[in-house]
């Protein structure tokens, strides 16, 4: 959902708007469920109920429906949504997409927690970085080798990435993309930083990145 006085006009903004919406739906959440706690369980159907009394009264017109989901939140609209309690449980949300699992881990089990944090960042960095979307402009649709290679090339040449997350595709790289990292100084602050070949404790090929490169 969005609010009304977020522009798209200035860099960032996406950024600043989600963190901004959030405590707004959040307080529009709260209202609602205080007009009607009698009415609520104390289970997933109140969550449906409210979701629903939000989305319903949202305005869209004029809203972008890719970006802006159900449209502008209208909290007071949604006071005089009665509880809905027979609606289906919407299956859980998925933070990521599923060409992240290729890149970040084996994508044949349920993710750990650290493959999660960084499909996570991933998200994030491709919403925020227009070469990465550029390379792969729909993340769900199925895509080359070379599209896979240049992708992962790009997070690791992104400086506004973690060290975690560029040293982790980095060393992912030769046995995802199937060829050696390119021999290629990435971009950090302003400063070169060399990927140079080396193998961990384990005895796994990994690479190591310069102290150039600070974690954030």
């Amino acid at each position: 959902m969005a609010l009304p006085w977020v522009s798209g006009a200035e860099e960032g903004w996406w950024e600043r708007s989600a963190f901004a919406a959030t405590p707004q739906v959040a307080a529009a959440v709260a209202l609602w469920y205080e007009k009607y706690k009698n009415f609520l369980g104390r289970d997933w159907h109140r969550v449906e109920a409210v979701r629903h009394a939000l989305f319903t009264s949202a305005k869209a017109r004029g809203a972008d429906p890719q970006h802006f989901g159900n449209g502008i939140l209208q909290a007071n609209t949604a006071l005089s949504v009665a509880p809905n309690l027979t609606l289906p449980q919407t299956p859980a949300d998925n933070d990521s997409f599923s060409f992240f699992r290729v890149i970040t881990g084996l994508g044949l089990t349920d993710a750990p927690p650290r493959e999660q944090m960084f499909n996570l960042e991933l998200t994030q960095r491709y919403l925020a970085n227009q070469d990465l979307q550029d390379i792969i402009p729909d993340p769900e649709k199925p895509m080359n080798d070379q599209d896979l290679r240049r992708f992962m090339d790009a997070v690791i040449q992104d400086d506004q990435a973690s060290l975690a997350l560029r040293k982790h595709i980095a060393a992912r790289y030769p046995s995802v993309a199937g060829t050696p990292l390119p021999d290629r100084a990435p971009r950090s602050h302003g400063h070169a930083a060399d990927l140079v070949p080396t193998r961990d404790e384990s005895g796994f090929v990994c690479q190591r990145v310069s102290s150039e490169l600070t974690d954030r």
